[in-house]
């Protein structure tokens, strides 16, 4: 586990089923010393910590499904995760800039929305190139959303376990607060 203090929070509108009811929080890494060490990542909220407030996060990669209540069905989406778009992250932000029609794909696929989205920093300025992405979340083009990188969480945000994925929508933002 790392230490972190909560900057902020995302809100979501509409958001994959697995998200439902959980609270996300955006928490920048602190020392011991509490200086600020690496990027804000986006985790999910299990003890109701609020803006301020100094917490322990489980990094990517690592399982906290033992830490989020049961009613919620563990995923990689419910993993703290950057939101940078360095090659560790698991959930960033992003915006919608396009539609990919595609008239054959993998099977698992089929019926399938892909959308062409932009990774943002927290300023909301680009950050790296576009990606592909299977919609889970019904959004469209210009809506900022949260996204889950990796193929196994991805295929799983969108029920295609086993799919050939590697970026899943899992929500559409509605606010992203950072207090000054």
């Amino acid at each position: 586990m790392q230490l972190g203090r909560v900057v902020g929070t995302v809100v979501l509108n509409n958001q994959n089923e697995t998200l439902h009811g959980v609270t996300l929080l955006l928490v920048q890494p602190i020392s011991s010393s509490r200086e600020a060490v690496g990027r804000v990542i986006v985790a999910a909220d299990s003890v109701g910590a609020g803006v301020g407030e100094h917490v322990f996060f489980v990094p990517a990669r690592k399982r906290v499904s033992r830490f989020i209540p049961q009613r919620f069905p563990p995923t990689r989406g419910s993993w703290a995760s950057s939101i940078t778009g360095t090659s560790d992250s698991v959930m960033l932000l992003a915006r919608v800039t396009g539609t990919v029609v595609s008239t054959q794909k993998h099977r698992k696929l089929q019926g399938a929305k892909l959308l062409l989205v932009q990774p943002l920093t927290l300023e909301d300025t680009p950050r790296g190139g576009e990606l592909l992405a299977v919609d889970g979340a019904g959004a469209g083009v210009g809506e900022k959303v949260l996204i889950v990188l990796e193929g196994r969480s991805a295929s799983e945000a969108i029920n295609a376990k086993g799919a050939p994925v590697d970026a899943a929508i899992v929500g559409i933002v509605d606010t992203v607060d950072l207090p000054s």
